[in-house]
């Protein structure tokens, strides 16, 4: 009886250590790049010129969010969750005209989890301006250039 009882005891303790660990890790995983569930909302904004129309299209590994066309000022918003491998990604591909008639355009890795949860966390706006593609940094609280065109 009391092999037994040594059995049923050390299961108990491996179980609950089992169950302590894995609670640290989600603790620290969550810490690290904000909860799944947390809602995070991202924008794209044509700050190129006034009469300067940006064509976006941007899509995810699941998710296509189709064309749109920007008006100078104006913004396109989508609201996504992070996955459980922490690979969130979005690229978009933009293109607009310059004064010459020339056709600007590239494909980006917008948003991507690993380099933009730690600087924009649940609000990452992204401003496109003539010489490339701002994201914008929560501390201390500025755009800076992330791709040029």
């Amino acid at each position: 009886m009391s092999d037994f009882k040594s059995r049923v005891s050390s299961r108990s303790i491996y179980a609950y250590f089992l169950c302590l660990v894995t609670l640290a890790l989600l603790v620290c995983e969550c810490s690290a790049y904000g909860a799944f569930w947390n809602a995070i909302h991202a924008s794209v904004r044509n700050d190129i010129s006034d009469k300067t129309v940006l064509t976006i299209h941007c899509k995810s590994k699941d998710d296509d969010l189709g064309e749109h066309k920007l008006a100078y000022g104006q913004s396109f918003n989508w609201t996504f969750h992070q996955n459980f491998m922490r690979s969130t990604m979005f690229w978009c591909f933009m293109w607009w005209t310059d004064s010459a008639g020339k056709t600007i355009q590239g494909s980006y890795e917008v948003y991507k989890l690993k380099r933009d949860w730690p600087s924009c966390h649940t609000e990452c706006p992204y401003s496109v301006r003539k010489d490339g593609i701002y994201g914008y940094f929560d501390v201390p609280k500025y755009f800076d250039l992330l791709f040029h065109w």
